[in-house]
């Protein structure tokens, strides 16, 4: 071989050894052979075979008609409905892979929006042997309805809002400051936000970025929750008890008989515990911002988890935070010195101050307010009045400050402290204590005069320290400014009775009945009051109203079996006795029986 042509006979030869070896040197056209005389190898390049113009037509449309027939049968294999109408109640006649879809978090989550009704190609390259005989199948199958999607789409394995919750508790409203976590520098939450005004702290990829969520999905906590002791109530009743459920449980019972009931006034019940925050390690998989850390030593947690409706009334307290791992909870807050429409302590539950009261206040009087997603972080300054509303199953967390700073809730934790010492004085210490308690309600009426929790204490207050008159002057002032502030008027009618205004006082009990008829504390006290006063019967019938909306009060029972015996009602009386007796047995775990005893209704 040389200057690159090739002999006659040599190429002969090689194109012979080519077609006896085509699967090995396909690859590799350019061959070498060992030159004569030990020479280096020779190149030997194989001729391109060439084709006539008709041969090449012919092969490129074999080649087209091919590849159209494979297309008409993978189209055919994966769409077999294609061409046809769909109604609904071929959604039934569908294969279950084709009418639901994974989930696209990875968590057990129902998606429940209808697929295109075509199968998942991916999944399905292959021809599936049995897809003629679906197909046939389906066709033999009378028209069935549709398949029922009553059941709630979950996410975490918790139930995610639907439309009507959202109709009746729902807003769009949020006028709230609204911030990336990330992007507000600890600098500026000091300066803009830290003792004055709330903010909603938003995570770019949720929840994971301050705490495992895994952990609190619905499977892994039953899983290791399920048999730890859980304290829950309605919104009002966790107000009354010091921000801690009445009612006892485990967490198993209270999701298998309380989460999804209503109790006797139609509130939801709402775990709300901090016994179970500090005896676990759940705040160890919290990792707020820095700006936002815990306090151990001064600083309480909440565990709370209610279902749709559930919530807790107006209340306030120390500087914290309240963060949702899963769910969805509307916010309802005021600043320190303005006190919520119904005031604190408060007497509507929270649906009925979002059905009564909400629709009823201007534009000067309605709340800040937004609505807290899943993953957001809600910053609340110290003594910022609050109240939430759950539009979802919600799991969550608060942490708060127990050690006041703001001047001004500095002097209500301690006339809150001073009441305690007076409930448990001895009789020479009262003058002392109670004198001490006017001179720092005076300062704090200084700060906050127009505030109706201050106006309210200083009622009582006065009229402890033998000053009717500006007892008076001070609870009237509180009604004045907000003519739905029940424990107000309670309080006043109380006074008016003491002082033989029996007429006035009977005058505001069924005024506040009106208001609000599901506030128990009047049917004890209205029931007292027509007692003392000899009108036994309907002393009884009160209190039997008011054991119908608190079956859980001891004081109710002990007051309707005592005007029964007095009515020489024998019988009436021993019945009553029995469940005086069964409730003081049960304790903390009878609202478990009597929420077994409704559903079972």
């Amino acid at each position: 071989m040389e200057g690159g042509t090739i002999s006659k006979n040599g190429g002969r030869d090689q194109r012979k050894r080519f077609r006896q070896s085509t699967s090995e040197t396909m690859s590799n056209p350019v061959t070498k052979r060992k030159g004569k005389s030990g020479n280096a190898p020779e190149t030997i390049v194989e001729p391109e075979k060439k084709h006539t113009p008709k041969k090449k037509r012919v092969i490129g449309n074999l080649h087209l008609l091919l590849a159209l027939l494979g297309l008409i049968a993978f189209v055919w294999l994966s769409f077999p409905d294609l061409g046809k109408d769909v109604h609904a109640s071929d959604w039934a006649r569908m294969p279950r892979e084709q009418v639901s879809e994974e989930a696209p978090s990875g968590e057990n989550e129902q998606e429940y929006r209808p697929s295109s009704g075509i199968a998942n190609v991916q999944e399905h390259t292959e021809p599936n042997p049995e897809a003629k005989k679906q197909r046939k199948d389906a066709a033999e199958i009378p028209d069935i309805p549709p398949p029922d999607l009553s059941s709630p789409p979950t996410r975490g394995g918790w139930k995610v809002e639907d439309n009507d919750i959202m109709q009746k508790f729902g807003s769009d409203i949020c006028n709230i400051d609204i911030k990336y976590a990330n992007e507000l520098t600890t600098s500026e939450f000091e300066e803009v936000y830290l003792l004055k005004k709330p903010v909603l702290l938003k995570f770019r990829n949720g929840a994971v970025e301050w705490t495992a969520p895994e952990k609190w999905q619905k499977d892994n906590f039953v899983k290791e929750f399920s048999g730890w002791s859980m304290r829950s109530g309605n919104s009002l009743d966790i107000t009354r008890t010091g921000g801690i459920g009445n009612i006892k449980t485990s967490f198993g019972q209270f999701l298998e008989h309380m989460m999804n009931e209503t109790d006797s006034i139609g509130d939801t019940y709402y775990i709300f515990d901090g016994y179970f925050f500090l005896e676990t390690s759940a705040f160890k998989a919290l990792r707020p911002p820095l700006y936002l850390q815990i306090k151990f030593g001064s600083d309480a947690g909440i565990f709370m988890l209610g279902g749709p409706g559930s919530g807790v009334a107006f209340h306030s307290h120390g500087d914290g935070w309240n963060a949702v791992v899963y769910g969805k909870k509307r916010w309802f807050i005021y600043p320190r010195e303005k006190t919520p429409p119904g005031g604190v302590p408060a007497g509507y539950s929270q649906k009925d101050w979002i059905r009564k009261i909400y629709p009823t206040l201007s534009d000067d009087e309605k709340p800040l307010e937004c609505i807290q997603e899943a993953g957001d972080i809600l910053y609340l300054p110290e003594g910022f009045y609050h109240a939430t509303i759950n539009l979802a199953d919600t799991l969550g967390i608060s942490i708060h400050d127990t050690v006041p700073t703001e001047e001004s809730q500095v002097l209500f934790s301690k006339d809150t402290g001073l009441d305690k010492r007076l409930q448990e004085s001895k009789p020479q210490e009262r003058y002392g204590i109670t004198k001490q308690r006017k001179e720092n309600i005076d300062q704090l009426l200084l700060l906050h005069p127009w505030n109706t929790e201050a106006l309210l204490r200083a009622g009582r207050i006065y009229h402890d320290s033998g000053m009717y008159n500006e007892s008076i002057r001070f609870l009237r002032d509180a009604i004045d400014r907000d003519p739905q502030f029940l424990m107000a008027q309670l309080h006043l009618a109380i006074i008016y009775n003491q002082h033989g205004e029996s007429e006035l006082a009977e005058e505001l009990f069924k005024r506040i009945l009106n208001l609000n008829h599901y506030f128990w504390e009047t049917y004890f006290t209205y029931g007292a009051f027509l007692q003392q006063h000899q009108r036994l019967e309907e002393a009884v019938e009160m209190a039997k109203r008011g054991v119908e909306i608190q079956p859980l009060s001891t004081q109710l029972l002990e007051m309707l079996m005592n005007t029964q015996k007095l009515l020489e009602r024998g019988e009436d009386a021993d019945l009553t006795y029995e469940k005086l007796k069964w409730l003081q047995f049960a304790g903390e775990e009878a609202g478990l029986h009597l929420a077994i005893q409704k559903s079972k209704e």
